[in-house]
């Protein structure tokens, strides 16, 4: 019985990949067996002597040595996070990983400049932020210029291949990646000008292919983040001696730290869509819903480091603080006690982008007229969301590595030890369509911007959107060009070619009706190519656990800037006449035609139209109890 196969050729390299119950893949840089297959490093370089090719395919191409088990984490086997690795993808690690970076390798120089343009759209806001960290004599107008060499990131282990458990049609490729980047960057902070040639970068990262499509180019895009915060590195150019001081360099680091976490660690990530694909929900596509909800239960702890003198000897005041994906939560304080109760306190809940996003969980010691002191932390070996979740599906007692501040020691001390319940609960889209959510059962709010209608370009740019519900308050990313190629799926090529024809003076109806393409669509790629943009919008998914409070309110406020025509753009205008109940709202949605509403607002004469929807996601399980 035959089985069907795809061939593929990509330069000097050969792939056939068989599909079914025998499902196997051949390669054809080089000739590699199972037994030296070991020897083989995901960076070594791969030469094919073109004397000694053969003309058959079947003797070129070798398959993946499949003597040995992956060296994936034992612990991702059967975390309750669905981690587990699928018998078919148990290939040699070095050769997945090596194969990985030669196919990063040859397509960079095609993806190189789609960073470059993301990069840069991201870096400015990223910097401005992280530049108000720096004291204010340092502070002023940060101008840049970035330019990413030739440089690919490089896949050096593979610890997990699978379909993506909340993407239908996309498949995920989780490892160590390092990115040793050559670029050339030039800074001006303040009064300080330099230059930063080269980052090296390196954590936990995925790379997302999706959507995965029936027809050419397969491929509909990818996705690439970082689970959790990377070691980064940079070079410094341009002060002279200066960038040999410690503290310059720890400074330049940390801003670039930040700036690279708002851009590419969770739930930040960057997305890229490939020529003639289109996205329907491109909100989606690039701001992908969290994979679950993790509830933290913290009980108690036993045995802390006392850090303060009192009468009866040393004591703290301690709280806890669980950090997962940025966001930081906190018990109460406990005053006066090395054995603290939080028993009472509410669970500390998170969305889970993924289970490999960094859990840091430690314990200090509050103080009002100096700095906060840290008692106590986990130790290195419960790392990730998946680790704790697979050790604390019912309450127990875990050791703690203290710093013993008042003995200046770090270690751990005996029975120190905190007292938690941790559970993951998957996330769905919920089916209860016209019904308001159960009270019982973990929900997550999705709210979703699309684009910005009849409204000038001047007021248009910069306009931002706000939803509040109760105490939630949500605001959007200024808006910004929209390039009409991503709404309609097509690429630079043939945007170019749109242009090109108009400039030689063809018709727009005739253009449009060669390109299968709408008037208003080819006029507006023409205005994109004069860089006179009057398509605007988001694009950007946000999401909130839901609160107690059903009553929705949406407001838009108008850009501010200099061209601007609308006198009342430091306002908030309402999209809703009052305040709508939230199944209302949710039921409006499923039954807009375009997937989402277009909600009017007062705009001089006329009416300016946004585009918004909003979505809800249930839990498998219900919240912790107080």
């Amino acid at each position: 019985m035959t089985q069907p196969c795809c061939a593929l050729k990509i330069g000097d390299l050969n792939a056939v990949c068989s599909f079914g119950p025998l499902a196997n893949a051949w390669y054809g840089y080089n000739r590699v067996g199972a037994d030296d297959s070991a020897n083989v490093s995901p960076r070594s370089e791969v030469t094919v002597d073109s004397s000694r090719r053969r003309s058959s395919m079947d003797e070129e191409l070798l398959p993946f040595p499949q003597t040995r088990a992956p060296c994936f984490p034992k612990r991702l086997q059967t975390d309750p996070c669905g981690a587990s690795v699928s018998g078919r993808f148990k290939r040699e690690p070095a050769l997945v990983s090596g194969f990985l970076t030669s196919f990063c390798e040859m397509v960079w120089p095609k993806l190189s400049g789609a960073v470059q343009k993301l990069m840069d759209e991201r870096v400015q806001e990223a910097l401005k932020v992280a530049i108000l960290k720096l004291p204010e004599s340092m502070r002023g107008e940060v101008h840049y210029n970035i330019s990413f060499g030739d440089s690919a990131p490089i896949i050096k282990d593979v610890y997990s291949w699978r379909k993506h458990p909340c993407v239908k049609d996309g498949i995920e490729v989780c490892g160590k990646m390092h990115w040793d980047a050559k670029v050339d960057m030039q800074l001006a902070i303040g009064p300080l000008n330099f230059g930063i040639d080269r980052i090296l970068i390196d954590g936990v990262g995925c790379i997302i292919f999706r959507p995965l499509m029936d027809q050419a180019p397969i491929l509909g895009g990818f996705h690439l983040f970082y689970c959790s915060p990377p070691k980064l590195r940079v070079g410094l150019t341009g002060l002279g001696g200066i960038t040999r001081w410690a503290a310059v360099d720890d400074k330049v680091s940390e801003i670039m730290a930040e700036a690279f976490k708002m851009v590419m660690v969770l739930p930040q990530r960057m997305t890229q869509r490939f020529a003639n694909t289109k996205i329907e929900d491109m909100p989606d596509f690039r701001c992908p819903p969290p994979v679950g909800v993790l509830q933290v239960k913290v009980l108690g702890a036993r045995n802390l480091p006392g850090v303060d003198l009192g009468f009866g000897g040393r004591t703290s005041d301690p709280y806890c603080t669980v950090t997962v994906g940025g966001r930081t939560l906190r018990t109460s304080s406990c005053s006066r006690t090395l054995k603290p109760d939080w028993s009472q306190d509410p669970a500390l809940v998170f969305l889970v982008y993924h289970e490999r996003q960094d859990l840091k969980l430690q314990i200090f010691d509050e103080n009002v007229l100096r700095q906060d002191i840290q008692l106590a932390e986990l130790p290195r070996r419960i790392r990730s969301v998946a680790d704790l979740a697979a050790k604390c599906g019912e309450a127990r007692w875990l050791e703690l590595a203290t710093n013993d501040s008042g003995h200046g020691g770090n270690g751990e001390a005996e029975g120190s030890a905190i007292h938690l319940c941790a559970i993951f609960c998957d996330l769905a889209p919920d089916q209860s369509v016209g019904k308001a959510p159960q009270t019982s059962g973990t929900y997550v709010l999705a709210l979703k911007l699309f684009h910005l209608r009849k409204v000038a370009p001047g007021d248009a740019l910069g306009t931002k959107i706000r939803l509040r519900m109760g105490d939630l308050e949500i605001v959007s990313r200024p808006c910004k060009a929209i390039d009409p190629g991503n709404v309609h799926g097509f690429g630079k090529r043939m945007s170019t070619q749109i242009s090109q024809l108009l400039q030689k003076g063809v018709d727009v109806t005739t253009v449009a009706e060669a390109f299968h393409l709408d008037p208003e669509v080819v006029e507006e790629v023409h205005r994109v190519q004069a860089k006179e943009h009057s398509w605007f919008g988001w694009d950007e998914a946000h999401y909130q656990l839901l609160p107690t409070d059903d009553m929705v309110q949406l407001e838009v406020q108008l850009g501010s800037s200099s061209n601007s025509s609308w006198s009342t753009t430091s306002s908030w205008l309402p999209l809703f006449f009052e305040a709508q109940h939230l199944d209302q709202v949710l039921q409006r949605c499923r039954e807009a035609k375009s997937g989402h509403l277009q909600l009017q607002f007062p705009y001089g004469a006329e009416k300016g139209l946004v585009g918004v929807s909003l979505e809800l996601f249930c839990g498998d399980g219900a919240l912790l109890p107080v």
